[in-house]
């Protein structure tokens, strides 16, 4: 992900998208390609594939941002595909404490098994933690926090745990994996950024 920060709102962008593939009417498409912990469990199972399991991934990666953690990460490769598959995840208390209602209602409407009853691109553009319906909503939202001293211990303890051994290319069971130098690389990076300094007195945290 990139982080466009030379406007006043900035934006998040979703980068790497190498494996990416369009979906054509009509055309049934399976693959079993992909990073573990993002994949959806119908690319696990090796089933059709569909804009569902983007949608799936967009919930791995909110969680993420709101905790540095994890969802779905095991100690194995299989340990992980094995969460995903049984839809295994909480909200651990000591990294979601202030994390608002709405915004873990939005994670559990996306991390949902059956592809059918996940939120669609539509839905989550409506959902009320992405567009608050009213003013209560609004409050809600920006009075929920990230603590970002938290959320950096997180996120080398994962980047860590994914890199253990590994390297760039298809493991044993077809998915691409990130190697251990580009995970220090994007951890060093992570930590030096200015705009993710430890929390203080004015700036404690960020709006979630």
């Amino acid at each position: 992900m990139l982080l466009d920060k030379n406007i006043p709102i900035p934006h998040i962008k979703l980068i790497d998208f190498g494996l990416a593939h369009e979906i054509e009417d009509g055309v049934e498409f399976k693959n079993i390609f992909g990073t573990p912990e993002f994949v959806a469990p119908e690319i696990v199972n090796y089933e059709p594939l569909g804009l569902e399991a983007d949608m799936w991934s967009i919930g791995v990666i909110t969680y993420i941002l709101l905790s540095g953690a994890s969802p779905f990460l095991g100690d194995t490769k299989q340990e992980t595909l094995a969460n995903i598959t049984a839809v295994s995840y909480n909200f651990d208390e000591e990294f979601f404490s202030q994390t608002s209602e709405l915004a873990k209602d939005f994670i559990r409407k996306l991390l949902v098994k059956e592809t059918r009853k996940r939120l669609t691109i539509q839905e989550a553009l409506r959902h009320p933690w992405i567009t608050p319906v009213d003013s209560q909503q609004a409050m809600v939202r920006r009075e929920s926090v990230v603590n970002l001293e938290n959320f950096k211990k997180q996120y080398v303890r994962r980047q860590w745990k994914v890199g253990r051994g590994l390297g760039w290319g298809q493991g044993p069971s077809g998915f691409l994996v990130p190697s251990r130098v580009s995970v220090h690389i994007l951890t060093w990076q992570f930590l030096s950024s200015p705009s993710l300094s430890s929390p203080s007195a004015s700036s404690p945290c960020v709006t979630t």
